[in-house]
């Protein structure tokens, strides 16, 4: 069976299957755009026919891509980002930004208040109103797999397992600390009388993928993973539970060490630094959109800020 030529593909079906594998399924696809859920099954029904093969698994044991579907989801990701850049050259021949901009933050990044990213993202706005912004929040890995795979066109991460095509700006540092919860052991310690042998010896949460950024504390304080937690949130939510220790950025922990819910275990000696910044795929030129924001946002961060007593 030919291939039918692009130009005869519904476009809009295309969309429908990058939705579906956006929401994870048939189900929260259907519901993110107002429609049937046997509405969106016979959409990819109808793309599945018209171009040969089979998309995806979807049924009792769950939705899952197919290896050819795979395949069209990375063209796809291609195509769109083409597209939105070709409706930003449409924008600057016309003297105006348009198109998409595509950002991809990580978890919790809205506790760094020295990001400054709403104030960033609003002078944006203003300057670009035409621009369709996207904003998401994904995992330190997945945040640098968007920008590689080009489903991004910027990202704001730590400096963490950075691949070669990825071009990382730095804009500040967060300090990341050992912390309990109310009901834990170590709670109610007076500082002094706590080692970190001791600590070493208590259950602790780990995030996997920030083994490598915590090399140099867990050769002293190695124990074995009682919990795993995938990203921010839920690190604090096992710290919180009163029995294990957790690694959390100290501004994301902030507000619960405030309220007498948690505290740091000897923050000199079990702690870590992370660079954070900006991220760019090194081999994809910067969209016209993409350097106005970066503009605007290093602007902003060179700005005084309004609580500053020197402003």
């Amino acid at each position: 069976m030919l291939l039918p030529p692009l130009q005869d593909l519904d476009l809009r079906l295309l969309k429908v299957f990058m939705v579906v594998i956006d929401r994870d399924g048939l189900t929260p696809a259907a519901a993110a755009l107002n429609v049937s859920v046997s509405t969106v099954s016979a959409q990819i029904a109808d793309l599945e026919h018209r171009l040969g093969f089979r998309l995806c698994d979807r049924g009792r044991r769950g939705f899952a891509l197919t290896p050819e579907g795979q395949q069209v989801r990375q063209a796809l990701e291609r195509l769109f980002a083409q597209l939105g850049d070709f409706a930003g050259v449409m924008g600057g021949i016309r003297g105006e930004l348009t198109g998409n901009l595509q950002i991809v933050v990580v978890h919790a990044v809205i506790t760094q208040p020295d990001l400054r990213l709403p104030q960033a993202i609003s002078a944006f706005r203003a300057m670009a109103p035409r621009v369709n912004l996207a904003l998401s929040s994904r995992s330190v890995g997945e945040t640098n797999a968007a920008v590689l795979a080009e489903r991004a066109d910027l990202g704001v991460n730590i400096a963490h397992d950075l691949d070669p095509d990825l071009k990382f700006t730095g804009i500040g540092r967060e300090s990341v600390s050992l912390y309990c919860g109310a009901g834990h052991p170590l709670f109610d310690r007076v500082a002094g009388d706590i080692t970190a042998e001791e600590v070493a010896r208590l259950d602790q949460a780990h995030r996997p993928y920030m083994e490598i950024a915590a090399a140099g504390v867990r050769r002293r304080n190695r124990p074995s993973p009682a919990a795993i937690a995938d990203d921010i949130d839920a690190m604090a939510i096992l710290v919180l539970s009163g029995g294990l220790t957790g690694y959390l950025p100290d501004h994301h922990a902030r507000p619960w060490v405030e309220q007498g819910l948690m505290r740091a275990l000897l923050p000199g000696q079990l702690s870590y630094v992370n660079a954070i910044g900006h991220l760019v795929k090194r081999s994809r030129p910067l969209s016209a959109a993409a350097k106005a924001f970066l503009a605007c946002w290093h602007k902003v961060l060179a700005e005084p800020c309004a609580a500053d007593p020197a402003a």
